[in-house]
C-alpha cells in the first residue's frame, strides 16, 4: 500500500464548525502535532457567485474538504452550500493535491435518486459535479437511498452507517419496553425494521 501525504483540511463556510471538531478529534487520538486545517477563504460575489481560495501549499498532499450543506445555522441555501462544496473541491484538485476527498454528513439531493415522469434525477447531476470537480472520493453518512452509489463513475463513494452508535445510545438511555421504532415513510423501513430488531420492539410506517 502506497504512503499517502500529509493530511489536510479544508474547511467551507458552513462546514467549519463540523470540521473545528474533527480536528479536535484528530489532536486528541494523535496527543497534538500538526494542526491539520489549512488556510482557506470562501469568497462571495455581489451577483451570489462564490469561489474557494487556499491560502497555503497543499501539493501532494492527502485534502478532506468538509462541507455541511444542510447547516441550519447557516445564511446559505443548500445550494449556496453545494456551489462552495463544489468550488472548495476543485481549488484542492487544481492545487495537485495527491488525492481530494469531499466530506458531505448530509448527501444533497439524494431524495431526487429515481425519475417519476418529466424530471431529472437530480442525485446522479450531484455526483457528476462532484467528481467533475476533482473529487476522488466521497464521504457521507446514512444516505437516503442506496442507489446513489451506482451514481459514481470514477469517484469512491463510502456511504457510513450511524446505526451501531444511535442504538448504543437507545440502549443506555430508554426504556426499551416503552419504545416503538418509526419510519417517516416507506422508504426508511428497512431501517426502523433493522432497529425494532436490535431493540426487540414493535415498529411502524408513517403514509
Amino acid at each position: 500500500m502506497e504512503p499517502r501525504g500529509r493530511l489536510s483540511i479544508i474547511a467551507c463556510q458552513s462546514g467549519r464548525a463540523f470540521a473545528d471538531r474533527v480536528v479536535a478529534a484528530l489532536m486528541t487520538d494523535t496527543h497534538g502535532g500538526e494542526n491539520p486545517l489549512r488556510a482557506s477563504e470562501e469568497v462571495w460575489f455581489a451577483n451570489g457567485e462564490v469561489k474557494t481560495t487556499l491560502g497555503e501549499n497543499i501539493r501532494g498532499d492527502d485534502v478532506y474538504v468538509i462541507q455541511d450543506v444542510h447547516e441550519p445555522r447557516s445564511s446559505r441555501s443548500v445550494n449556496d452550500n453545494v456551489m462552495a462544496a463544489l468550488t472548495a473541491t476543485n481549488a484542492a484538485w487544481q492545487s495537485a493535491a495527491d488525492s481530494v476527498t469531499l466530506v458531505v454528513p448530509l448527501f444533497p439531493y439524494a431524495r431526487q435518486e429515481s425519475k417519476r415522469g418529466r424530471e431529472g434525477v437530480t442525485a446522479a447531476q450531484m455526483a457528476q459535479f462532484m467528481e467533475v470537480s476533482g473529487a476522488h472520493r466521497v464521504l457521507t453518512m446514512d444516505v437516503h437511498a442506496d442507489a446513489v452509489v451506482g451514481f459514481f463513475r470514477r469517484a469512491k463513494f463510502e456511504n457510513l452507517r450511524a446505526a451501531g452508535v444511535i442504538a448504543d445510545y437507545v440502549k443506555k438511555t430508554l426504556d426499551l419496553s416503552q419504545v416503538v421504532v418509526v419510519s417517516p415513510d416507506a422508504g426508511g423501513a428497512h431501517r426502523a425494521r433493522h432497529f425494532a430488531k436490535l431493540f426487540l420492539t414493535d415498529f411502524a410506517i408513517i403514509d
